[in-house]
């Protein structure tokens, strides 16, 4: 074999041994990632991301945002700080280690304006049309009937609300954006944005707005996210 080719082996032969390893990794230990590895999800060299990865999701001040599987929290902190303190971000995860942690990050970072909560994206425990924002970072595709999660998001999600899903290279769950892109619109969210490349990748999805959706109509006066009356 000429020089060139063991250097095109070189070059790909590393990726494709990664991405085996994580496949495998996936096969012998399905669902979300165990609280043993949030290590992994809060290392820093996948810190390096975190700021751009924020900037493609459309965070604005005072916004309502859904973080679905935060995990430890390693974007919690900087999307709270992006949204203000007239802002709330709600965390929910289905791990009750990784909410307990995402608590006391917050806590000690003095953060006020987000509440951590256990749950399944499957069933969530939220009043329709409360969020102006939702985002999940390699979380989708861990999730066992994506179908109904992408249908319960759409739900707490209000009219014209986003949708912002990241896939990072090499989760063991990792897919394709054209793959993400049709599993998404296929549960009824329009493609707004694309951004990134294959190792890492953001697309935004809004929620359509129906004749029938009055902005008036949202927030219900006197409600929270779960439905309950202040007070």
């Amino acid at each position: 074999m000429p020089w060139y080719g063991w250097l095109i082996v070189a070059l790909i032969a590393p990726p494709i041994v990664l991405l085996g390893l994580t496949r495998l990794l996936r096969f012998l230990a399905p669902g979300p990632c165990p609280y043993q590895l949030a290590w992994l999800l809060d290392h820093p060299l996948r810190r390096e991301q975190t700021r751009r990865i924020l900037d493609r999701m459309g965070l604005e001040p005072g916004m309502r945002v859904l973080e679905l599987g935060p995990g430890p929290g390693a974007l919690t902190l900087d999307a709270a700080e992006r949204i203000g303190p007239q802002g709330r971000l709600h965390c929910l995860d289905v791990q009750p280690q990784m909410v307990a942690r995402v608590r006391e990050r917050t806590r000690r970072g003095g953060v006020s304006n987000v509440s951590p909560c256990v749950a399944d994206g499957q069933a969530l425990p939220l009043r329709d049309g409360c969020f102006d924002l939702a985002f999940l970072v390699s979380v989708l595709p861990e999730i066992p009937d994506q179908h109904r999660a992408l249908a319960e998001l759409r739900r707490v999600l209000r009219p014209g609300g986003t949708l912002s899903i990241t896939e990072q290279f090499p989760d063991p769950d990792y897919p394709l954006a054209r793959t993400t892109i049709r599993r998404v619109e296929k549960a009824g969210f329009e493609l707004a944005e694309r951004h990134g490349n294959w190792w890492c990748y953001t697309v935004n999805f809004q929620e359509p707005v129906t004749a029938a959706a009055s902005p008036g109509q949202w927030p219900p006066a006197g409600d929270d996210e779960y439905g309950q009356s202040p007070g």
